[in-house]
């Protein structure tokens, strides 16, 4: 399999891991928020979801940017801030 040189396929493709994470996972999710516990609860799905990013994307764009990291900003915590949570 062949690794993205594309920045924006590399950013929705992290995009769209975050995004199925948070469609099956959404009680994790919340009670992560809620408890702050989000990435002790969801450790496991980040981490693989993480290597399959990896495996998919060259390592010029791994190295200069951080689209995983800012799509679990984008789409959990911000998508989320209407949970009463401690975090925020």
């Amino acid at each position: 399999m062949s690794k993205t040189k594309d920045i924006e396929k590399a950013r929705r493709l992290a995009r769209t891991i975050i995004s199925d994470i948070v469609a099956y996972n959404p009680e994790k999710v919340e009670k992560g928020i809620v408890e702050d516990s989000l990435f002790q609860l969801l450790e496991k799905e980040f981490e693989e979801g993480y290597g399959f990013y990896k495996d998919s994307v060259d390592d010029s764009i791994l190295s200069r940017y951080n689209f995983f990291d800012d799509a679990i900003l984008e789409l959990v915590l911000q998508g989320y801030s209407y949970i009463n949570s401690k975090i925020w």
